[in-house]
């Protein structure tokens, strides 16, 4: 058995860290938001706004394969994550340094020393990827700027070369490339793009750069709209999923050459690499009523193996486990109301249940693991509670803390989640998490804001909403409302029940939110008469949906970052039908808006406002791409000329919502003041 809190005193004392460094990282500009408290407030005083939306102090931590280091991200007191490393047995932390103001996006080890990491700049997004040597201590030095880039694999036998697709200067053409990166040129130094007036010849010596860093190339898929590249459990390059006409198809790599899979993708889902070499996960997916099983298959041959995975309730929508010193499956990892986790290794699965017994009624989350399995770093939490960081040593029988990512939230001041069932018109069950504010009975019914998930994104990813802490809903609860976030149809793992169709059916989206707040509102925990609905990007679609057919239920709406008009949205991505996979997959699924007109008509909520009763607010930022300022732009057009009272809030320096954290809390600020108003 573990025992607790043993020799890591360490890993404690590591935990204030950032205050030596937060008052030289805070800019001017966000003083005023008082980023340097790390403390809770008092108890009688309200939870300041702010203190639900700040960056982390520490997140995303991951061992180095000797188990010795931790690197992880950290706000370190400013507004954007910086790259720390921490020495275990030393206790001491470090900021990585010396590349600029960028901000920190990802990273991953190499080795024992070396570090890659993904940059951007704060304004203009211009984006790198970075190493540096001697766990963090050395200059950080350039392989790619100004081009998208991401790492596929790490290979075990070659782990300094990693392999990555690129999409910049002087390295590939506009549809990219798969490389083999050589991180030893270490000579390289980083251009500046964000003046005004960027200096002449700084994308030639940029292109010059990018080429020293390719080793090599890999032949790619040339046909389709995008690819998706993955690497097996080796960290050598595997298989790829490439959208071609809106259509999926699957092709091995066996070292030389693609064969294209004989699989129909409309018919199952990868997952990732399996267990051998050429082997893929899938999930076969059903549409009748029964949970998608999981499978084994030879990417090549399309051959099915051995069923390794069949929930009895939700599909597999989750994470392949790996155990990082041989790349072997151990495990796979999914969401149900809480995480699940199915373990295919008997070392795995004890150390997981001994270290769930550290941690009684938590979720306890095995986020890294050492080469060895020796050293184990763990994210705990519950239903409300933010993640704490926790570390075990299987040799010295230790487990303790590492950090604390929101130390300035007291978890007991903060609302208890819990998850309710509502019914489809077809009569299936869908989840919806419920956020109570404290004092809230039958007797005493509390306002309820409904919240719907961004769903379905532009870049063709799905949203869902699982127990744990969510920044709106406490930030919401804190000032008096409840909150509901129902998982309509189309959300991850409840495909199963519907026909396929459904996952690309807005308005039947539409029509389980509306059946969610009924039930909720049956509970008789929440006023009938003060009922919101507000939703960020397709959310800001489902909001304005339920505002437009549902007018006497709900009393206001919030609109963030939305897209209201489906004609108009699909004639402004028709540019990017061929360049774009998850365009291409959505064209393909809705088909073409002059030729269903009626559908597409139905399917804009823009088209009723005349029918909406409840006031609008309808939040954007300014220098977001065309396509979201202008259906933003268009919508507020529509409300006036429906004499439909609204409000605005377009935020300055912002592309796709808002990063900036002043330009958040503006948009939160105005938030609390018209949902006081209207509710």
């Amino acid at each position: 058995m573990l025992m607790k809190n043993l020799s890591l005193s360490s890993a404690r004392r590591s935990a204030w860290w950032f205050l030596l460094f937060s008052g030289g990282l805070m800019s001017v500009a966000l003083a005023a938001l008082d980023l340097t408290r790390i403390e809770p407030v008092p108890a009688d005083r309200p939870i300041p706004a702010v203190d639900f939306f700040r960056p982390a102090v520490f997140n995303s931590p991951q061992l180095n394969p000797a188990g010795t280091h931790v690197a992880a991200l950290s706000s370190g007191g400013g507004d954007g994550y910086q790259l720390i490393v921490h020495d275990i047995k030393a206790g001491e932390s470090r900021v990585v340094e010396g590349f600029g103001g960028m901000d920190v996006t990802s990273f991953r080890w190499l080795n024992d020393d070396r570090l890659v990491f993904s940059a951007v700049t704060d304004r203009d997004r211009h984006s790198a990827l970075l190493a540096v040597n001697e766990k963090g201590r050395s200059r950080p030095y350039p392989l790619i700027q100004n081009g998208g880039v991401y790492i596929i694999g790490v290979p075990l036998a070659d782990r300094l070369n990693p392999i990555a697709w690129v999409n910049a200067g002087g390295v590939t053409d506009t549809q990219g490339e798969v490389v083999v990166l050589d991180t030893a040129v270490d000579s390289a130094t980083i251009v500046d793009l964000t003046g005004n007036e960027v200096p002449s010849g700084s994308y030639d010596k940029i292109q010059q750069q990018n080429r020293r860093a390719v080793k090599s190339h890999v032949t790619i898929l040339k046909f389709g709209a995008s690819a998706s590249y993955q690497a097996d459990g080796q960290g050598r390059l595997s298989h790829a999923v490439v959208t071609e006409d809106g259509r999926l198809s699957l092709h091995a790599w066996d070292g030389a050459g693609w064969t294209r899979s004989p699989v129909d993708l409309e018919t199952m889902t990868v997952h990732g690499a399996g267990l051998e070499p050429g082997q893929v996960v899938v999930s076969l997916n059903r549409y009748d009523g029964e949970v998608s099983p999981v499978h084994l298959m030879d990417a090549a041959t399309g051959e099915l193996g051995p069923e390794i995975l069949r929930d009895t309730a939700y599909d597999f929508t989750g994470y392949i486990i790996r155990h990082p010193g041989t790349g072997s499956l151990v495990g796979l990892g999914y969401h149900r109301p809480l995480p699940t986790f199915v373990w295919y290794d008997e070392g795995y699965r004890k150390v997981h249940e001994m270290l769930k017994a550290s941690f009684p009624k938590k979720v306890v989350d095995i986020v890294s693991v050492d080469d060895a399995a020796n050293t184990y770093i763990m994210a705990v939490y519950d239903d409300r509670s933010p993640v704490s960081y926790h570390i075990a040593n299987l040799t010295e029988r230790t487990v303790g803390p590492l950090k604390v990512s929101r130390p300035w939230l007291d978890e007991n001041r903060l609302s208890r989640v819990s998850m309710i069932k509502f019914k489809t018109a077809e009569g299936h069950q869908l989840d919806a998490l419920v956020t109570l504010p404290r004092g809230v009975s039958a007797a005493k019914p509390a306002p309820l804001v409904v919240l719907p998930h961004p769903g379905l994104g532009l870049n063709g990813n799905w949203s869902r909403d699982t127990l744990g802490y969510d920044e709106m809903a406490q930030f919401l609860a804190s000032r008096g409302y409840g909150v509901l976030q129902p998982n309509y149809r189309g959300t991850p793992g409840t495909n199963w029940m519907f026909q396929e169709a459904d996952q690309w059916d807005f308005v039947k989206m539409h029509e389980d939110v509306t059946r969610a707040t009924k039930t909720a509102l049956r509970t008789k925990l929440f006023d009938p008469n003060r009922v919101a609905i507000m939703g960020n990007q397709f959310g800001a679609y489902l909001a304005l949906s339920g505002g437009v057919h549902e007018s006497d239920l709900y009393k206001c709406v919030v609109g963030m970052d939305g897209r209201y008009d489906m004609v108009e949205v699909m004639r402004e991505l028709r540019f990017n039908l061929h360049s774009s996979g998850a365009v291409s997959r959505l064209d393909y699924k809705l088909g073409q808006s002059g030729s269903h007109r009626e559908k597409f008509h139905r399917m804009s909520p823009v088209n009723f406002v005349d029918q909406m009763k409840a006031p609008m607010l309808v939040t954007q930022g300014r220098d977001n791409p065309a396509l979201h300022r202008l259906e933003s732009r268009r919508l507020i057009s529509a409300l006036q000329k429906a004499k439909v009272p609204h409000d605005s809030i377009f935020t300055e320096r912002e592309g796709w919502g808002e990063f900036d954290l002043e330009n958040r809390m503006e948009v939160v600020a105005k938030i609390e003041k018209f949902l006081a108003k209207n509710l």
